[in-house]
């Protein structure tokens, strides 16, 4: 990370996270608790060194709960770039919007009308604009960078298809996306035999994709790395740099969740 980054402006912002509540849920527990500075901290680092971030990056955040990681972007992109965060959590975009929006024009925040069974609770109406379709949130061609950050780790194949289908149409030629995800392959599951992982995923769900939790299979989910790599080929995606995650056990890993750098094919 860039030693002249300075987060003080949206502490504040982070503190909220903390405190403000959605449907009884703290806004930091409900996009998987922690103390959320930290940890947007800590992606922005990998997003600096792997996803070569720039500041006039046109940013297109899928699942982008209540901002967390936006907040931390306000510092590095400029008023020539711009973001676009979506969610399907009402509460929490409203929250991005009151706190981040506000203060930063080129920040927007849009709710997808798309129900997600482990989120159910949460998904009550919220007053940002809402979108019918991941589609509607930008002109096909004209992002630059696409996140996605624990996202496939709660959408099943049907669902990831048609996200990587909208990522794809979304994307400039040269853009790039920035996913962390749950991968299966023999070297994981090796390691999670020996190991404590964080999850078992002992439940197959369908073909290539196995859930922790078979009576909520979207609570979290892992998918075996050559189907997601099938997926990635159908949706004229390849990989670009890969870094697998500690979450399975291993000893040496970049980040909890596995990370890709997916580019679109020509």
């Amino acid at each position: 990370m860039a030693p002249s980054i300075d987060y003080q402006s949206v502490a504040s912002i982070y503190e909220a996270m903390r405190v403000e509540k959605v449907n009884g849920m703290t806004v930091s527990d409900l996009v998987g608790g922690g103390y959320p500075f930290p940890i947007a901290v800590h992606f922005m680092s990998h997003l600096v060194q792997y996803a070569d971030l720039c500041r006039t990056d046109n940013i297109w955040d899928i699942g982008c709960g209540c901002g967390r990681l936006a907040a931390a972007l306000t510092q590095h992109i400029g008023e020539q770039g711009s973001y676009c965060g979506v969610d399907v959590i009402a509460g929490l975009v409203d929250f991005a919007n009151r706190h981040i929006a506000s203060r930063f024009p080129n920040f927007r925040f849009l709710t997808l009308q798309q129900k997600n069974p482990a989120y159910a609770r949460w998904q009550s109406a919220g007053k940002s604009p809402v979108l019918k379709s991941l589609d509607e949130a930008c002109a096909p061609g004209t992002i630059d960078l696409c996140i996605a950050t624990s996202l496939f780790t709660h959408l099943d194949t049907a669902m990831t298809r048609g996200t990587l289908q909208s990522m794809h149409r979304a994307l400039k030629p040269d853009g790039r996306a920035f996913i962390s995800l749950f991968l299966l392959d023999r070297v994981t599951s090796e390691a999670m035999r020996r190991g404590t992982p964080a999850f078992r995923f002992s439940h197959q769900h369908e073909r290539g994709v196995w859930v922790e939790n078979a009576a909520s299979p979207l609570s979290a989910l892992a998918f075996s790395l050559e189907a997601f790599f099938e997926l990635l080929a159908e949706q004229r995606f390849y990989v670009d740099k890969m870094l697998y995650g500690g979450w399975a056990g291993r000893r040496r890993f970049t980040s909890g969740q596995d990370i890709m750098l997916i580019r679109p094919m020509a």
